[in-house]
């Protein structure tokens, strides 16, 4: 079971990826603007990861592992909502 839960987790991050491109390309106004809110911690986090994996740091990816799940389940909150709305 545990290997489930990291393979979840680790799907996380290209599922996060493709559900933000597609929420900034198809949601309008402020729908919009809430579906970039995650951006404000990724973009950071990106950043760091690409300056460690310059270092040579074997842990580069790992703040990016924990952070898009949570990232990912607030895309799909703010999508439930959006949808209960409408």
């Amino acid at each position: 079971m545990d290997w489930l839960i990291g393979e979840l987790v680790m799907l996380a991050v290209p599922a996060y990826v493709f559900l933000q491109g597609l929420m900034v390309v198809r949601y309008r106004g402020r729908w919009r603007l809430l579906s970039l809110v995650p951006l404000l911690f990724m973009v950071p986090i990106a950043v760091d990861a690409g300056l460690a994996f310059a270092a040579g740091s074997t842990m580069w990816p790992l703040l990016g592992i924990v952070a898009s799940p949570v990232a990912f389940a607030y895309l799909v909150g703010l999508a439930t909502i959006k949808a209960s709305l409408t």
